[in-house]
Formats: structure tokens, C-alpha cells, sequence
């Protein structure tokens, strides 16, 4: 059995992924979502990941969005959620909050 903590990395750019996981695949276990869609189907699956890495600007279901419902869910809504990007603007990381 893996004992490594579980990080999903939710982002619909491939280099995005590559990047995250390469830093991250020695001391986790990586899931990985291209969409806000397989991001909450993955979860419905146990077990559910440690942290997830969601990117902000996805088509369809944002990652706002996303975390929205994750954190409307009793059993996610204590799942740590760091949201990447590349937006730089107040209002965005007011929106994250």
C-alpha cells in the first residue's frame, strides 16, 4: 500500500501538469483532473487526495466553481485547496478567498 500523501493537480494545460508533478512525484502520490468535471469525480472516489492544486481558468466548470461545491460537501470541504494561476489581480485572489 502507497503511504504517500495524495495530491490531485486539476489543470487543462499539459506543460502545467508535467511541471507540478515532476516537482511533486517523489514524496506523493499525483492524481490529475484536465477539468473541474473529472476533478469532483475523482474525489467521489475514495480515497479522497490530501491537497489539491486547482487552476483557476479551465473551460467549462472554473476552478472557483470547483471549490465552491468541494467546499459545500461535508466530506471535502476540509481538503486544502491552493489555487494556481497566473493572475496577478487583487480581485482574483479576493475571489480565491
Amino acid at each position: 500500500m502507497n503511504d504517500k500523501p495524495i495530491v490531485l493537480i486539476v489543470d487543462d494545460v499539459p506543460a502545467n501538469v508535467q511541471v507540478l508533478a515532476s516537482c511533486l512525484k517523489d514524496k506523493y502520490h499525483i492524481k490529475v483532473a484536465t477539468d473541474g468535471s473529472r476533478c469532483l469525480e475523482l474525489i467521489a472516489d475514495k480515497p479522497v487526495p490530501d491537497l489539491i492544486l486547482l487552476d483557476i481558468e479551465m473551460p467549462g466548470m472554473d476552478g472557483y466553481e470547483v471549490c465552491r461545491q468541494l467546499k459545500q460537501n461535508a466530506e471535502t470541504k476540509n481538503i486544502p485547496v491552493i489555487f494556481v494561476t497566473a493572475n496577478d489581480q487583487e480581485e482574483d485572489e479576493e475571489k480565491g478567498l
